[in-house]
């Protein structure tokens, strides 16, 4: 299959240089092809995908950061200004601001933000280091075309630094803690989602995998033991 003839274009981006606690990440990319392959292109609603089109572009590699970043930025570039719908599996979540400023430049008008996570990463910088894996979303603002702190949607969240804390008590956001998805729902949560972003014809979904949170299950119980 050609580029042209592609109708979502997948790469990934095997780093996790931005992390500030245990690597691995950087695996995420091979692990995801590996059970990919063992999955049937159909969905729990029944649907055959069988016909998507996904072209596989490889991963991003590079000697240092900045050169994978840059090439990173220019794959997200060139993906969207072609019209094709972007899916990049990545290591840790630094590796998504150069795909953010990719998408940035490739359009000419606002996109919203969909950040899936048990963290805001809105820190302006974590050990000194402004691209770390805590400061995704703080240069999504920077971003010509992500035009207000209400143009991201947190979701999932259940921790937040010290720092961040005194972000978003200054500024309007939209934030759906994990502990409201389990009270309300996820249907009343997308609801809320779908009418926030509405204003938006382009968004940039971006889900972290703690966001998948191994307590939540329990907390009924916890509270019974809290009396």
């Amino acid at each position: 299959m050609n580029f042209d003839d592609a109708d979502v274009v997948f790469y990934g981006i095997p780093y996790d240089g931005g992390l500030s606690f245990r690597s691995g990440a950087k695996e995420g990319p091979r692990a995801v092809r590996e059970i990919t392959y063992t999955i049937p292109p159909t969905t729990e609603r029944w649907e055959d995908l069988s016909s998507l089109r996904i072209l596989e572009v490889g991963d991003i590699n590079g000697e240092n950061r900045e050169k994978m970043f840059q090439q990173a930025e220019e794959t997200a570039f060139s993906i969207i200004k072609a019209g094709k719908m972007l899916t990049m599996i990545r290591g840790d979540h630094s590796t998504t601001i150069p795909v953010m400023r990719g998408i940035n430049r490739a359009l000419n008008k606002p996109f919203g933000i969909i950040h899936i996570d048990a963290h805001f990463d809105l820190c302006n910088e974590m050990g000194g280091d402004h691209l770390s894996h805590g400061s995704t979303e703080r240069r999504a603002l920077e971003l010509e075309n992500v035009p207000d702190t209400e143009s991201i949607f947190f979701v999932g969240i259940r921790s937040v630094e010290s720092e961040e804390l005194q972000f978003i008590q200054q500024n309007k956001m939209n934030i759906i803690k994990a502990l409201e998805v389990r009270h309300d729902g996820v249907d009343k949560a997308l609801e809320t989602i779908k009418e926030k972003m509405a204003r938006f014809e382009n968004i940039y979904i971006t889900i972290d995998i703690d966001s998948l949170d191994p307590l939540m299950p329990r907390v009924p119980e916890l509270l019974n033991l809290a009396g």
